[in-house]
């Protein structure tokens, strides 16, 4: 596939972008979204597809607005991605090379919130960038006040929640 980006040809430059993301929305893996390409300060494609609203199924315009979150996963997954291009690190790498503080893992399979018993076993694996980047690599989505069992150990380990994650500054564990 081609992208022809900033190019004054026919005007089907984005047919296949176009159509990787109306067969998306047609199977359902995405309600609705816009594609918005900018080339040397002008837009050269834009498209809206799906519904901006899934209960009420009204059409997603190009002028709708998004709430954007998590948008520094993407920026970290480029730049991890182009250390890679450059043999800088390798995907399956143990993250432990990068993060001392991963040396020895474990899985967390019980916790008594009455006596704050925790029974731990060690992971069967090491875990790797690629984990990392996928996001299966077991480590909580960090928005513990939700959870109960999280939320303790979070806090016990001194990372409280407010408008975002932080630790504790002089706080030993």
């Amino acid at each position: 596939m081609t992208f022809f980006v900033g190019s004054e040809d026919d005007g089907r430059r984005f047919d296949d972008a176009d159509q990787i993301v109306q067969a998306a929305v047609e199977r359902g893996e995405i309600p609705g979204a816009v594609l918005h390409v900018r080339a040397n300060g002008r837009i050269v494609h834009e498209r809206a597809f799906g519904r901006r609203d899934v209960d009420e199924g009204s059409a997603l315009r190009v002028e709708d607005v998004f709430l954007v979150a998590s948008l520094t996963k993407p920026v970290v997954a480029v730049g991890l991605l182009r250390l890679c291009e450059e043999g800088a690190l390798q995907l399956d790498d143990p993250i432990v090379r990068y993060l001392p503080e991963f040396d020895e893992p474990k899985v967390l399979i019980g916790y008594d919130l009455q006596t704050e018993a925790i029974v731990t076993r060690p992971a069967q694996g090491v875990i790797t960038v690629r984990h990392l980047l996928t996001h299966t690599a077991g480590i909580h989505h960090g928005f513990p006040r939700s959870d109960d069992v999280m939320g303790t150990l979070y806090e016990r380990a001194g990372v409280v929640h407010g408008d975002g994650m932080r630790v504790r500054h002089g706080h030993t564990g």
